[in-house]
């Protein structure tokens, strides 16, 4: 575009907006700054026509029309994705055989003068690659060949005749890591291309044969092991010798190289490890290969590689041997097989031997296996006598209570009491006993509780007061603390001081003295009670034997009554329960010292488990109940008024005095086993059942649960008399569904006691049915079972309302039970005979019908069955006060 001079003027792109300068009379004239253009320019291009393409850095592509001339304030428009072009940041334009085209991010487009949009030119591009590539720069040579910039690539375009392209890569495969760099073909010379990068320029010259078919061939560096210690320096040669090594170098690093012109870097290789390796590896850059582990053998190591231009060249040979060790030579595996001989024999030796002490093991764990089970028939015998004696002591024991409480003479009463205190003291070693059997078990749980203990050991030491008075023995109690805080069970400590102050006062001598000190060792949390005496002492080689069990030590210790060997092996066992521990000091003729030394800290029992005390069941609340309904259909004597016990016991004399003492407050029926006890409580449903536990055929546990899970029987009160009166024989009599659980011997008023209360209890639980109205919900099983009871006999009756002859049989018949077993469930459980019930509930029906139907009074006492209105009428008088006519109003 000329201007008024003839000068052709040149454009400057400046860091904001673009600049025109012309040259004439031997200087360049500034025209200023061209049009609106305000920013940053990145590229210019200028067409035939006269206009200026540019590229604005952050507005993308403008057009500086000059097509009328040249002016300073062209027209200017900006061009943007509205029309046609892609998003992208730096289009540029440049020339080719078919006229301006547009490079940009996404291939590239051509201007549509016409349509003012840009499109995109498939056809140009399309013998380029791919057709939507990034393109970076593109410039067009004299030869309207097109140099291509992409990122990471460079190419040129060889424009062929039928004005397609010639896409060519390879001469320029050694740019291929330089990045944002322009392609200039020299204007002055048709082979010369100008590459301009960011910190260098590089200059291609089309004229120089490119040898791109030349082989590579690639050759054995090094060999290293562990990194540092070389074993083969390479040759020039590509197949190297065999090479030997020592076992220890089984770690290799395999170093080669295939030296070129072009770019080392690009070079790939790939590899293979005859006798080792499955395959070629794949190609990679790496030159080198390490090996680790290698087992001894002979190897021959191939490794070939390709330069840019991918031409494979021969491959490089090494072949090594690595030595086996030493302990994998002939005579090393002669000295093997010597070993293995060795040691098959030796090991035949040491099973053998293994044989006999595994004989002689088990001849002993049999040994040991009689001997343990003798010891349990042993306890299992005691324990079982134990409990067979506490019968006959009741016998004993209850008779001689009621004798001396009727006021007997006093020489009377002194017998009577040397026959009670005998029989207490005989119930107390057959307690001991039956402790032993519980340790030995390991059944005998502590019921611990946190308190102060020596108020508890001066309480015992007095009890003994009046005992060492009649002997003049001089009693005496130390403590050098005023209270001392522990866990420990009361009972069970009672009687370890016990044991221990009796046996000292028994064993010492008129005249003696006998000493409880209680001390603590604070250092190891330690509390220390001793009792000493001054009676004859023990014997040394006695002293290890007496707390054996049944151990009586020989000699003449004590001229009184020998002692039965329980009393000490009790003691200690319920020492060491309390994680404490029991010793003995002793000097014969001088006397002998006793020492319990218990956990003097409130966490040394934590983790002993607490037996919980017994919770008697909840009573009803109190009510007011009398009952003097009666059943016509019942023939009952003025005797049966009384309430009905059945007695379950199979020991003659105890059946007997039981019944003796019940009678006359009961009428009172016996069973001789649990079976019969069973069998007699369905036929007769008594009030209340009192039975033994340990009975032939069925024991007292399982009459309760078959009673209690019965529909005739599930009501009835159950007291069980048993030997057992630990705790855990009592929890498990109370789970089976005993209402009440009383260890022999007992007393006789809490007997009679227990029983009137058990049947208060049943008499107020009458209260919850008296209504016909539904009881409110409970969570007490026993009431739960019964509820459900009343619920299924009101259904059944309600089902039969309307059918007249629906009496008692027929409802006995639906429920499964006899006439007379309906009777007494029924009675027991609302007060009514079941004759009363079904009529109560004829009744309550036909009040709702009276006061929600539109029947009559004739129709509703047919509905709920009664056979005329009158005696309806009556009947409905007698309940409700009202005639059903009157209602009906």
């Amino acid at each position: 575009m000329p201007l008024a001079s003839g000068s052709q003027p040149r454009f400057c792109r400046l860091a904001k907006g673009i600049k025109s300068l012309y040259y004439t009379g031997g200087k360049w004239i500034d025209e200023g700054l061209i049009g609106p253009v305000d920013q940053e320019i990145m590229r210019i291009y200028e067409t035939d026509e006269g206009r200026l393409w540019i590229t604005e850095h952050y507005s993308g592509l403008g057009l500086l029309d000059f097509s009328k001339g040249f002016t300073t304030q062209p027209e200017y428009t900006r061009f943007d994705t509205l029309h046609g072009l892609p998003v992208t940041e730096r289009p540029f334009a440049f020339r080719t055989v078919k006229g301006t085209r547009f490079g940009t991010e996404h291939g590239v487009y051509r201007f549509d003068d016409q349509a003012r949009q840009f499109y995109r030119d498939t056809i140009l591009i399309s013998h380029m690659g791919d057709g939507d590539m990034y393109l970076f720069s593109i410039n067009e040579d004299r030869h309207h060949n097109l140099w291509v910039v992409k990122p990471g690539v460079m190419g040129v375009a060889l424009l062929q005749a039928d004005e397609s392209y010639l896409w060519q890569t390879e001469p320029f495969l050694r740019f291929a890591d330089i990045n944002d760099y322009y392609a200039y073909p020299d204007p002055s010379n048709d082979h010369l291309t100008w590459i301009g990068c960011i910190d260098r320029v590089l200059r291609y010259d089309g004229n120089v044969v490119q040898a791109n078919d030349t082989a590579c061939h690639t050759l054995i560096r090094n060999v290293t092991s562990y990194g540092d210690s070389i074993l083969y320096g390479g040759a020039a040669d590509s197949q190297a010798g065999l090479i030997t090594l020592k076992h220890g170098y089984k770690s290799l690093r395999i170093r080669f190289a295939a030296p070129s012109f072009d770019d080392e870097a690009k070079t790939e290789y790939q590899y293979i490890l005859e006798g080792y390796d499955a395959d070629w590896s794949r190609w990679s850059t790496e030159a080198y290969k390490d090996y680790t582990g290698l087992p001894a053998g002979t190897y021959r190591f191939l490794v070939r590689a390709k330069n840019i231009y991918q031409q494979p060249g021969p491959s490089a040979v090494l072949e090594f041997e690595i030595k086996p060790p030493f302990y994998l030579s002939w005579w090393a595996y002669l000295v093997y097989a010597m070993l293995l001989a060795s040691g098959v024999y030796g090991l035949w030796r040491v099973n053998l031997g293994r044989l006999q002490k595994k004989h002689a093991l088990e001849l002993r764990q049999l040994e040991y296996e009689k001997l343990k089970e003798l010891d349990q028939l042993k306890s299992n015998f005691f324990a079982n006598i134990s409990h067979e004696f506490r019968t006959p002591l009741t016998l004993i024991l209850g008779p001689v209570e009621n004798l001396l409480s009727e006021h007997p003479t006093p020489a009377q009463a002194s017998q009577y009491s040397v026959i009670r205190r005998n029989a207490q003291r005989l119930l107390q070693l057959i307690n001991q006993l039956l402790d032993l059997s519980k340790l030995e078990a390991g059944k005998m749980k502590l019921n611990l509780a946190y308190g102060e203990i020596t108020t508890l050991i001066k309480g015992v030491v007095h009890s003994f007061e009046s005992m060492a008075k009649s002997k003049q023995i001089n009693l005496e109690f130390v403590s050098d603390v005023d209270s001392a805080y522990v866990y420990f069970d009361r009972d069970k400590f009672e009687q370890i001081l016990i044991n221990l102050v009796a046996n000292a006062l028994k064993f010492t001598p008129e005249g003696g003295h006998v000493a409880i000190r209680v001390k603590t060792n604070e250092k190891e949390e330690r509390l220390q009670i001793e009792i000493a005496d001054t009676g004859p002492g023990i014997s040394a080689d006695q002293v290890p034997f007496i707390f054996d069990r049944f151990y009586q030590g020989a000699g003449h210790t004590h001229k009184g009554e020998p002692g039965t060997g329980i009393g000490l092996a009790l003691t200690r066992e319920l020492v060491e329960l309390h994680k404490g521990h029991i010793r003995v000091h002793s000097v014969l003729d001088q006397g002998t010292t006793f020492t319990v030394e218990m956990p003097y800290r409130k966490d040394a029992l934590k983790d002993e488990p607490v037996i919980s005390h017994l919770v008697q069941k909840q009573a009803f609340q109190q009510l007011d109940v009398t009952d003097t309904s009666s059943d016509p259909d019942m023939d009952l004597s003025t005797e049966d008024s009384k309430k009905t016990l059945l007695l379950v016991e199979d020991n003659p004399d105890m059946q007997a005095y039981l019944k003796d003492t019940l009678m006359g407050d009961y009428r009172v029926i016996q069973a001789n086993d649990g079976q019969d006890g069973v069998d007699m409580a369905l036929e007769n449903v008594p009030d209340i059942i009192i039975s033994d536990v340990m009975m032939p055929r069925l024991d007292g546990l399982e009459l309760v649960e078959i009673l209690k899970r019965d529909e005739r029987t599930s009501h009835i009160p159950v007291i069980l008399l048993t030997s057992k009166a630990d705790v855990e024989s009592r929890l498990i009599g109370l789970e089976r569904g005993a209402d009440e659980y009383l260890a022999k011997p007992f007393n006789r008023e809490e007997l009679l006691i227990r029983a009137r209360n058990l049947l208060e209890i049943r008499q107020r639980l009458r209260q919850r049915y008296a209504s016909l109205i539904p009881p409110a919900p409970t969570e007490e099983k026993d009431v739960l079972i019964e509820d459900a009871f009343l619920q299924k006999i009101r259904a059944i009756i309600e089902d039969h309302l309307s059918a007249e002859d629906f009496e008692i049989d027929g409802l006995a018949r639906f429920v499964g039970m006899s006439r007379s077993q309906l009777f007494r469930k029924v009675k027991a459980l609302t007060g009514q005979s079941p004759s009363v019930f079904i009529r109560l509930i004829r009744l309550q029906r036909a009040k709702e019908l009276l006061e929600s139907s539109e029947m009559n009074v004739s129709e509703v006492a047919y509905a709920v069955g009664f056979s005329t209105p009158t005696y309806f009428s009556d009947a409905f008088m007698e309940t409700y006060g009202i005639r059903p006519s009157q209602l009906k109003k």
